[in-house]
């Protein structure tokens, strides 16, 4: 599965359109809905080339998977500049100059420097054969997830007042906002209904890269038996890195914090809100400042 900067740009957005438990229950309702699609019987059944756009060709229509697959094709070519450009966000935020000056065009802190190097990776990796692919897919992959597992653990921590102030959060904001925000200002239940909507909309793109294991399924050993078992193991991925990232976001930072609003920076990263904070309450110089 494919964890993006969902869980950190794009989360920031659905936290302060939803609230908490907006951001909370629409995470829960599309881990569902992926949990639920029957795309691991069928793959296991008829493990073919092409996974899923195959699938519709085979059991629909040829023109749905042709459909299919000219989304799915469009998908990617609109989510690599996305990920891209957001990376390139987070590696120069952490620098000085970065810091200090949100534009970042000069020196090391230069967008375009970095955007340039990521998509020579990128590119580099792709011809270098499977083989390489997959070595780097897993070194990447681990480091996502061990900084996703350093990040929760984190949050844990400073919700049960291990933090520099020793103020246990709990859920404050949670009874801040009752739970739900009123979207743009719409009064009532409309307004709340609007903000989960709009957090249900965005967490679909955060669970892009799930139909990974149906388009793998034509090259795996034995995909009667392998595929079944890789995909009875995605309700942990879905609860550890999504489901439990949405509740501890929902418990660290209110939906109210003006740094949910910045544009195209990692300072609007719930989890750096979140350090940024503690720091702030205990009158202590942050790690890092924005």
């Amino acid at each position: 599965m494919v964890s993006k900067d969902s869980l950190g740009h794009g989360i920031s957005t659905d936290l302060k359109n939803g609230g908490p438990a907006g951001l909370l229950i629409g995470y829960c309702i599309m881990a569902s809905l992926l949990y639920s699609v029957a795309f691991g019987e069928m793959v296991s059944q008829f493990p073919i080339p092409g996974g899923q756009f195959a699938l519709a060709g085979r059991f629909n229509s040829p023109e749905l998977g042709f459909a299919m697959g000219i989304l799915f094709w469009y998908n990617y070519i609109v989510v690599l500049p996305a990920e891209i450009s957001a990376a390139a966000v987070l590696v120069t935020f952490w620098t000085p100059a970065g810091q200090a000056d949100s534009t970042c065009s000069t020196g090391i802190c230069n967008n375009a420097m970095w955007v340039g190097l990521m998509l020579i990776v990128v590119f580099a990796v792709n011809y270098a054969g499977t083989r390489v692919f997959g070595e780097m897919e897993f070194w990447f992959c681990s480091i996502k997830v061990l900084t996703i597992v350093g990040l929760i653990i984190t949050g844990v921590i400073i919700s049960a007042g291990g933090g520099p102030n020793h103020e246990a959060i709990g859920f404050k904001y949670w009874h801040e906002t009752g739970g739900f925000i009123q979207y743009e200002g719409i009064a009532g239940s409309k307004g709340r209904f609007l903000g989960f909507f709009s957090v249900l909309i965005n967490a679909a793109f955060a669970f892009i890269g799930s139909e990974i294991t149906a388009i793998a399924a034509a090259e795996t050993s034995n995909p009667q038996k392998n595929v079944p078992r890789a995909i009875k193991s995605v309700w942990i991925r879905l609860v550890l890195f999504y489901i439990c990232s949405a509740f501890l976001i929902g418990l660290l930072v209110s939906p109210s914090d003006p740094s949910l609003s910045l544009s195209s920076t990692a300072a609007k990263s719930p989890f750096v809100i979140a350090i940024q904070v503690i720091y702030q309450l205990r009158d202590l110089s942050p790690p890092f400042h924005y």
